[in-house]
């Protein structure tokens, strides 16, 4: 038998999605990168198998399966170089055309190669140097990436609050991130919607609302890992240094936290719904995962650029569909909370809802949105319309919560970041934050956040209240914790490559420092929140 030397389509199948993890190899994690490539090693090699057995000839099928890997992978570009050309009227940057031609190419090369009697043993090994070529680049950048993380200094040790007493009996907890939830001045400023009506019902159903909170920093990682260890990140920046182009010490804090560590030894059973997002994907103390996605987001996001594209959108819309799937998502998730509700405790449960962050798949009744038609609306409209839609899931599932619940919980309802400014959309992770307007960062960190207690006890809580010291209150409240209040801080950093790059921003997104001692009781509070217009001007 002949040595087996036509291996080039594999490394081309492979090649698309390690150059994506190569290029953000400072953010992506090596498990990611592993289980982002498996699907495409497989596919390649299914597809090389697969004309083996039509051409019989290693050297003819592989060319082939290469061939078709180009065609399959740069099908999206190709459609989008040809958008609005036309010839005779006909327009030819569409789907079905450059589909049926790219068929066509496919079946002619087939012939061809079958009718071929040349030896082609040389442009094998060629192809195959040119793809351990084009390889040989995200391979040294992930490399060089997770060497440097294992010779990076070990994270600082979490310090675990310890309790003096427990509230009998322990009540459930939930915390429910919304992803990009903007505040309610963003709302009314940057989107046109009057989000007042939502407030009214969280204040009627007994929540406190902090109006004027703020994100203590500008990202999902940065925020999630300060909020759930209940601290600045400041020990990260000092061990790892302002400088370092790396996100995992970041993500260690968000799967190792202290918030965790401290209800599990208070006897709380830790219930996880993760988000496609891998730092949530999963909880690793957690006693139940209720997982989102069998695949990583990767290997949807690479897919809607290959020729499955108009079937993802269309025919295999309901099983492959990004937008689909990810309705599918947050339907799910919604369903699994209501169901929790009444299972026994006490348990802690963590959600990550990556809504209203993009895609936008809510209709402003909560039922899912056509990516079709969503194309027919502006990107304001469509976050407008699904803010809309989560505010109705987020209340039948409080309403749920609170008739069901055999002990009162605890509920805290809070986004992580607000929504990206337009000149930031397309930017990707090198914008220059230092370049941001006050009104961009006001939009950018200014967040949802209620807080539900059974005993309506918001003395401690305050408007400009951030989330580094929500469960700081929670635990000092019903714990006996000696944890304290931190300063309300707000930082941004440079740009996305150099997380630790903090700056401090309080200033700018507040036009008075916050006070610890400004709320009343929400029997003597105002019924309506807040307004601060003045602080945008």
């Amino acid at each position: 038998m002949k040595r087996f030397i036509a291996w080039h389509p594999v490394l081309f199948a492979i090649f698309p999605v390690l150059s994506m993890f190569g290029a953000s190899a400072w953010y992506a994690p090596l498990s990611e990168t592993t289980a982002g490539t498996l699907p495409f090693l497989l596919g390649g090699a299914a597809i090389l198998a697969a004309s083996l057995l039509v051409f019989r000839d290693q050297h003819k099928a592989a060319l082939w399966c290469s061939a078709f890997l180009l065609l399959f992978f740069t099908f999206r570009g190709v459609i989008t170089f040809f958008r609005g050309w036309s010839i005779g009227g006909v327009e030819i940057g569409r789907y079905r055309y450059l589909l049926g031609v790219e068929v066509v190419l496919l079946v002619v090369l087939a012939l061809l190669l079958r009718r071929l009697h040349w030896r082609l043993r040389p442009v094998t090994i060629i192809l195959n140097v040119v793809a351990l070529g084009a390889l040989s680049v995200p391979i040294w950048q992930l490399s060089k990436q997770n060497v440097s993380r294992l010779l990076a200094p070990p994270l600082p040790p979490l310090e675990i609050p310890q309790a003096t007493r427990k509230p009998e009996p322990l009540p459930d907890i939930y915390y429910v991130i919304f992803d990009r939830y903007a505040s309610r001045d963003t709302l009314a400023r940057v989107h046109g919607l009057d989000n007042q009506p939502f407030y009214d019902f969280l204040l009627s159903r007994g929540f406190y609302v902090a109006d004027a909170s703020q994100a203590n920093y500008p990202n999902t990682g940065i925020s999630l890992a300060s909020s759930l260890n209940m601290a600045y990140l400041d020990d990260l920046e000092r061990t790892f240094g302002r400088d370092r182009q790396d996100w995992q010490p970041i993500f260690d804090r968000i799967v190792e936290n202290r918030l965790v560590k401290f209800l599990r030894q208070q006897g709380y059973t830790y219930i996880h719904l993760g988000s496609w997002w891998w730092p949530t994907r999963v909880g690793r103390d957690a006693a139940r995962n209720i997982e989102p996605w069998r695949f990583p987001a990767s290997f949807y996001d690479l897919l809607q650029q290959t020729m499955l594209a108009p079937f993802v959108e269309t025919v295999l819309f309901p099983e492959l569909g990004f937008n689909y799937l990810h309705w599918r998502r947050i339907d799910h998730a919604f369903h699994e909370l209501h169901k929790l509700v009444g299972q026994p405790g006490p348990k802690f449960v963590f959600a990550h809802f990556l809504a209203p962050h993009w895609p936008f798949v809510l209709r402003a009744d909560g039922t899912p949105l056509d990516s079709a038609e969503a194309m027919h609306h502006s990107w304001e409209e469509n976050y407008r319309t699904q803010v809309l839609g989560l505010n109705r899931l987020i209340e039948q599932l409080v309403d749920r919560i609170l008739t069901e619940s055999k002990i009162p919980p605890v509920i805290v309802l809070q986004s992580d970041e607000g929504p990206y400014p337009a000149a930031y959309l397309l930017t990707g992770s090198k914008s220059d934050w230092r370049q941001a307007t006050v009104p961009e960062l006001r939009q950018k960190s200014g967040i949802l956040y209620a807080v539900y207690l059974p005993d309506r006890a918001y003395q401690r809580f305050y408007q400009q209240i951030t989330p580094v010291n929500t469960f700081r209150v929670l635990f000092d409240q019903y714990f006996g914790t000696n944890l304290g209040l931190l300063p309300d801080r707000v930082f941004m950093f440079e740009n996305e490559m150099r997380p630790l790059s903090f700056i401090e921003i309080t200033q700018q997104v507040w036009d008075h420092p916050p006070t610890h001692n400004a709320t009343l009781p929400l029997e003597q509070a105002p019924s309506k929140s807040v307004a601060r217009e003045s602080q945008f001007r």
